[in-house]
């Protein structure tokens, strides 16, 4: 009975297949890297490409807002944490618009010029033109007591409605002729009261007056003393009658005066 043998393998088919075997696996790894260029390269393009594709597909089905115009959100809901109901959240404060106001700046002033004009009058070698006048009408003297006091040492008058007995009794008078035709001459009466209840009255005689013209006077008490106590002063003018005047009841007037 024969006994099997078992095949023997050539060493050169063994060589051949190791062989083969090493050139498919270069070939494997060859062929990786390339992928792997090709992919690195070439697939972020193309994803890109089709992204832009699809949100150009996508822009067409989109209707655009019109221009000019919001949406503001009036409320949103939250879902609480704990299962409650939702709870409205008020949409966010908006701040209120401010105006400041910036005052305009002030112009300049416009410019001032001053024309300075002297005149000397009467002009020299001028000779003075009279100026008639024509008169109608009445006089009309009127006559008040302004001031009392006194006559100091240097001959001034002080105005005091209170005086001692040994100081020099004053006052001062104001006559007007306040109608419309002069007054020719006329007479002014003032009585002062004095010592052991008497009075002194003087009495002159003054020159006329326009129109409208005033007199002031100053009288005093130089001879007698002048009486202790409240006493009046009088003043009467035109005391004769002697001016043909338009009111005849505005001739006097008196003021009290006191004496210590």
């Amino acid at each position: 009975m024969d006994t099997p043998t078992t095949p023997t393998t050539s060493p050169v088919r063994a060589g051949a297949v190791t062989g083969l075997a090493i050139i498919g696996f270069i070939a494997l790894v060859v062929l990786g890297l390339w992928l792997a260029v090709y992919a690195a390269r070439y697939v972020p393009e193309a994803v890109d490409g089709l992204g832009a594709a699809v949100g150009s597909v996508g822009s067409m089905f989109t209707s655009k807002p019109e221009s000019g115009l919001a949406v503001v959100p009036t409320s949103t809901s939250t879902l609480p944490f704990d299962g409650g109901t939702p709870s409205a959240v008020p949409p966010p404060a908006t701040t209120s618009p401010t105006t400041t106001y910036v005052a305009p700046k002030p112009s300049a002033p416009a410019p001032v010029y001053y024309h300075t004009v002297q005149t000397t009058y009467p002009t020299p070698g001028s000779t003075p033109i009279p100026v008639s006048r024509t008169y109608s009408g009445l006089a009309d003297l009127t006559v008040s007591i302004t001031d009392v006091g006194y006559i100091d040492s240097d001959g001034r008058f002080v105005v005091d409605s209170s005086v001692d007995d040994d100081q020099e009794l004053a006052a001062q008078i104001l006559v007007v002729n306040t109608g419309t035709n002069k007054t020719g001459s006329w007479k002014i009466k003032v009585t002062f009261p004095t010592s052991s209840n008497r009075a002194f009255t003087e009495t002159d005689t003054m020159q006329s007056l326009e129109p409208d013209q005033p007199l002031p006077i100053t009288v005093s008490l130089s001879r007698g003393d002048p009486r202790t106590g409240t006493n009046r002063i009088t003043v009467e003018v035109d005391s004769d009658d002697d001016v043909n005047e338009s009111n005849e009841h505005n001739n006097n007037d008196s003021v009290s005066v006191t004496v210590r």
